[in-house]
């Protein structure tokens, strides 16, 4: 599933635009129930075939921290969840651990009103002590999950910097929230950057997409795990740049690299749906937060892999199939990886099509950013 985080401003939010994102393959969008046309923008969501996470947190002044303030949450949600389109609500974004017992009386309250659609509270990334409430990072992540009872986790990150490298704790950040909730049972949602981030007076803090290191984003979060990528952000407002849509309204060239993007991705997605991890490592450099592959053993189809490069590497199962996931980590240069074939095994090309391998040594170009696919079981 990729879902459109801060979608489309009131002025914007036409069904042809929404349209325009499900062509992208877009299957899910946020709508503000603060803006005027909400009830629309539901409808269209729907119209064009994807589901929709209210946000409601700050609707009408009513903050997710201040139970009390939620005059009318009764009605409100009796009227969202009356639109085949909501799937979940969202009423926080990147709380502490001391707003959990509030949130959790707000969790509550939503699912004794709707026990179908979850609440949805954005977690932080790995930050600093003050932003989170604990010095760990997994003990911040796992506080929601144990003492919150949220039904899945999402937390945001955008790693890639404008010199093409990325930050040192995405991956202490994706491990930890992927070994928790395997632990808990529970999914996560991550991240991916579809626009240019400029916080600092106008300069850039993070690159401009490229189809690439968006690619590289989205395998990595799905490599983990991840069940839900959401792209931040669809329209430009202050602070960004260069996203799909301008604050104007006029659809950018970065809406032809997200489109490009996550069509690839869908292709081969159907290994990810619903997958659980088994292990996770890497091939080349790990990053400073990582293990090498050669901690683990390799499935039994597989006798051998090397990379060229850095490579993160993935063992999944789903539906009773196990697929191996190598990510080239960089998103500039191609790597190769040679493959050892114990027994018949089938890369998954980009087109979603299968090739089978007989047993032998085999030479694979990975471009930068994409991901190798192999069925093993």
């Amino acid at each position: 599933q990729i879902m459109g985080y801060y979608s489309l401003k009131p002025f914007c939010a036409t069904p042809q635009n929404f349209q325009h994102l499900a062509d992208a393959g877009l299957t899910m969008v946020t709508v503000e129930t603060g803006d005027p046309d909400y009830r629309e923008q539901l409808q269209y969501a729907h119209q064009a075939g994807m589901r929709a996470v209210p946000i409601i947190g700050w609707c009408a002044g009513r903050y997710a921290d201040n139970p009390d303030s939620y005059t009318g949450l009764d009605d409100l949600i009796a009227e969202l969840k009356s639109y085949p389109a909501t799937c979940a609500y969202h009423v926080y974004d990147e709380p502490d651990v001391s707003k959990i017992p509030r949130l959790k009386l707000i969790r509550e309250k939503i699912e004794s009103l709707d026990a179908d659609n979850p609440v949805y509270i954005n977690l932080n990334p790995d930050a600093s002590e003050s932003a989170l409430g604990v010095y760990y990072y997994r003990d911040y992540i796992e506080a929601f999950a144990r003492d919150c009872g949220v039904r899945f986790i999402s937390f945001d990150m955008y790693p890639i910097y404008p010199d093409g490298t990325y930050m040192k704790d995405w991956h202490k950040c994706l491990t930890c929230v992927s070994e928790v909730t395997r632990q808990y049972g529970i999914p996560f949602w991550a991240f991916a950057a579809t626009c240019c981030i400029n916080l600092e007076q106008g300069n850039p803090v993070r690159a401009r997409p490229t189809v690439e290191n968006l690619r590289l984003q989205v395998y990595t979060d799905l490599a983990y795990g991840a069940q839900v990528v959401q792209y931040f952000t669809i329209q430009q407002y202050g602070g960004t740049d260069f996203a799909p849509m301008m604050a104007t309204g006029q659809w950018s060239e970065a809406y032809d690299i997200m489109k490009e993007a996550t069509l690839q991705v869908q292709k081969r997605g159907f290994a990810f749906d619903g997958c659980s991890i088994k292990q996770t490592g890497f091939k080349g450099t790990a990053p400073s937060w990582g293990n090498n592959y050669g901690d683990w053993d390799l499935p039994e189809a597989v006798s051998s892999l090397a990379t060229s490069g850095t490579a993160m590497v993935s063992l999944l199962e789903n539906k009773g199939n196990e697929y191996l996931a190598v990510v080239n980590q960089s998103f500039t240069s191609k790597i190769t990886a040679e493959v050892g074939f114990a027994s018949m095994a089938y890369t998954i090309e980009q087109d979603g099509s299968f090739t089978g391998h007989n047993p032998g040594s085999e030479s694979f170009t990975i471009d930068a950013g994409d991901l190798m696919l192999i069925k093993v079981k």
